[in-house]
């Protein structure tokens, strides 16, 4: 199993964007970006199914 989460946004989107962050001296975002391969080792549920016991007459 596997997933990624990401983004993409417009080159003039990007310019704009930039144009402001630079102004605050902020650091410039890319025009994509996102976490591209998530650790799959781990468990996707953390529980342990307990079947109940069955009803014999």
């Amino acid at each position: 199993m596997s997933y990624n989460v990401g983004y993409t946004i417009p080159a003039i989107v990007e310019k704009v964007i930039n144009f402001f962050l630079r102004v605050f001296g902020a650091k410039p975002i890319q025009r994509t970006g996102g976490i591209p391969n998530p650790p799959t080792t781990e468990k996707l549920f953390g529980a342990t199914q307990y079947d109940p016991p069955s009803c014999t007459s």
